[in-house]
C-alpha cells in the first residue's frame, strides 16, 4: 500500500458568521493647499502654539467657526491640545513644514466608503464571498454578542492597521484613477456600520493516516489568522462529542449482522485502514456483493455506490408494480449531516423515485427517519422542520434509540442495504468515524430487515410507537 494515502473518514461543515461593513474614510493621495484657513492656522501653530481664542482673534472668527475649524483640523490629526490648553503640531503634521515660516506642504484629503466582510473572532477580513448554501446542514461557531456589539470599533483599528494590505490586495481604491502614481496614505476613518450578516462554509476534512492515527487538520485558505477559527473548532468538537461507544455497536449491531470484516479490522483502540483499504478495492475489482465502506454515506463516492444500486434495481421493476419502500434510519450522531452534501443526496433520492417520461411510474418510497428525543417540543421539532423544510413529503420523525443511535441504515427490502457503525473513539479520532459495508446479499439484507421491523413496523403500520410519521405534521 502507499504509505502516502491518508482517506478521509469524516467530512464536517463548520459555518462562521460573517459580517459586512460600509467603511467611510479619508485618504490622502496629491500634495497641495487645501484651504486658507487651514494652511495659515497651522502656519501660526507652527511658529507658537496658540490658544483657540487667540487664534479666533487673530483671523476676526466666531467662536462657532473657530470651533469648527479647530474641530476639523484635530479630527483629521493635524493639531491637538497640549496640557497648558494651547493648540500644538501633532507629529505628523510637524512633517508639513522643512522651516519656521514656510507654508505647509498639505496633503490633497478624499474622502471614500467600501464594503467589506469580516469574521469576529479574529477579525480576519474575507476576500471570498460568503457561501449562499446558508445556514443549515453544519457546525455554527457562534459569536458572542458583546464582541459583535464591538465589532465597529474593532473594525475601525483593524482597517486602519491594514490600509497599505489592503490596498496592495486590491480590496479598497479598486478604481485605476485611485492606483495610478504614489501610494495613498489613510488619512481618518469615518463611521462605521454593520449592514448585514452571512453564513460562510467551512468544509473541513478529517483524515487518518496508515497507522490508524488522525492527521492534522489543514486551515482554511481565507484566514491571513487562521489559528482562532482551528482553536474554536477544536473547542466545539471536544464539546458535543459522544463518549466511547465500540462495545455497544459490537453487541448491538456488528455481531447481530454478521459482519466479520468489521471486527477483525475495528479494535477498541485501532483501526486497519491499510485493511480496509484493501478490502474495499479487492470486493470491487471482485465484484462482491458485500463491499465495505469508510466515511459518510453522502460521501461522493459512498454515495455514488449507494445511487448506482438503487439505479440497478429501478431498472428491473416491471410495469405497473407496486412502489418499493425504501428506508433510511438516521443516526443520533452529533457530526452526521453537517454537510452541505446530505440535502444534494436527498435531493437526489427524491428526484428519483419516478421515471421520467409523459408515462412516469414511481420506482419508490423515500422514508428518511431523523431521531427525535422521546421528550420532544415545540422548538425542537421547528428545528427539524426548518432543517428539512426542502424534503416534507419524505422526513420522517422516529424516537430515539434506533440500535442506541450509533448505526445508520440504507434499506431496500430484500434487494439493498448499506449499514454505517458510527463509532465514537475519542482517545483515538476527534470526530465520529463512519465505517460499515453494502450488499445485495440477501441473508444480510434479511438480518437488518428483521432490526428494522422490530423498531418502526412495516410502513402500513400506523400505531407503531416508535414511528412519529411525516416531521411536517408533526405537532406539540
Amino acid at each position: 500500500m502507499n504509505n502516502e494515502v491518508n482517506p478521509i473518514y469524516h467530512e464536517i461543515d463548520f459555518v462562521v458568521p460573517v459580517h459586512r461593513f460600509k467603511i467611510n474614510f479619508s485618504y490622502s493621495k496629491e500634495r497641495g493647499i487645501r484651504s486658507f484657513i487651514r494652511e495659515f492656522v497651522l502656519r501660526l501653530v507652527h511658529i507658537s502654539p496658540m490658544k483657540p481664542a487667540n487664534i479666533a482673534i487673530f483671523f476676526g472668527l466666531s467662536n462657532i467657526e473657530m470651533s469648527e475649524a479647530i474641530s476639523d483640523l484635530i479630527n483629521r490629526g493635524d493639531l491637538e491640545l497640549s496640557n497648558d490648553g494651547e493648540l500644538v503640531l501633532t507629529h505628523a503634521s510637524k512633517n508639513y513644514f522643512q522651516e519656521l515660516g514656510d507654508s505647509p506642504i498639505l496633503p490633497t484629503i478624499i474622502d471614500n466608503h467600501v464594503s467589506l466582510w469580516y469574521e469576529l473572532n479574529s477579525f480576519n477580513c474575507i476576500r471570498k464571498k460568503y457561501d449562499e448554501s446558508g445556514w443549515g446542514s453544519c457546525i455554527e461557531l457562534s459569536i458572542d454578542n458583546e464582541v459583535v456589539s464591538n465589532s465597529p470599533k474593532n473594525i475601525k483599528s483593524i482597517f486602519q492597521k491594514n490600509f497599505y494590505k489592503y490596498f496592495e490586495e486590491n480590496r479598497i481604491l479598486k478604481n485605476e484613477s485611485d492606483r495610478i502614481g504614489k501610494q495613498p496614505n489613510i488619512y481618518s476613518v469615518g463611521e462605521i456600520n454593520r449592514i448585514s450578516r452571512a453564513p460562510l462554509r467551512l468544509t473541513t476534512q478529517f483524515q487518518i493516516d496508515q497507522d490508524g492515527r488522525p492527521v492534522e487538520r489543514k486551515d482554511s485558505d481565507l484566514f491571513s489568522d487562521p489559528s482562532v477559527i482551528h482553536e474554536l473548532i477544536t473547542e466545539h468538537i471536544c464539546k458535543i462529542q459522544k463518549i466511547d461507544n465500540f462495545e455497544d455497536i459490537v453487541i448491538d449491531a456488528v455481531t447481530i449482522f454478521d459482519d466479520d470484516l468489521t471486527l477483525d479490522l475495528v479494535k477498541p483502540s485501532s483501526i486497519d485502514v491499510e485493511g480496509y483499504i484493501l478490502a474495499i478495492l479487492l470486493s470491487i475489482s471482485n465484484n462482491e456483493a458485500t463491499t465495505p465502506l469508510i466515511g459518510p454515506i453522502y460521501s461522493e463516492n459512498n454515495w455514488n455506490r449507494v445511487m448506482e444500486n438503487i439505479s440497478n434495481i429501478g431498472g428491473k421493476v416491471e410495469k405497473n408494480h407496486k412502489p418499493i419502500e425504501l428506508i433510511w434510519i438516521a443516526p443520533s450522531d452529533p457530526f452526521w449531516g453537517k454537510s452541505y452534501r446530505l440535502n444534494g443526496c436527498i435531493s437526489e433520492l427524491l428526484r428519483n423515485e419516478q421515471t421520467n417520461g409523459k408515462k412516469s411510474q414511481r420506482i419508490y418510497n423515500s422514508n428518511i427517519y431523523i431521531q427525535i428525543e422521546k421528550h420532544y417540543d415545540r422548538r425542537m421539532i421547528n428545528d427539524y422542520k426548518h432543517e428539512f423544510k426542502d424534503f416534507k413529503s419524505g422526513i420522517y420523525g422516529l424516537i430515539e434509540g434506533f440500535l442506541n443511535g450509533n448505526v445508520e441504515i440504507i434499506l431496500i427490502p430484500g434487494k439493498f442495504v448499506a449499514v454505517v457503525y458510527h463509532f465514537s473513539m475519542p482517545d483515538l479520532l476527534p470526530v465520529t468515524i463512519p465505517t460499515g459495508f453494502t450488499s445485495t446479499n440477501k441473508s444480510k439484507i434479511k438480518l437488518v430487515e428483521s432490526v428494522v421491523d422490530k423498531y418502526i413496523g412495516s410502513i402500513e403500520e400506523s400505531n407503531n410507537e416508535n414511528n412519529l410519521g411525516l416531521i411536517s405534521s408533526l405537532s406539540v
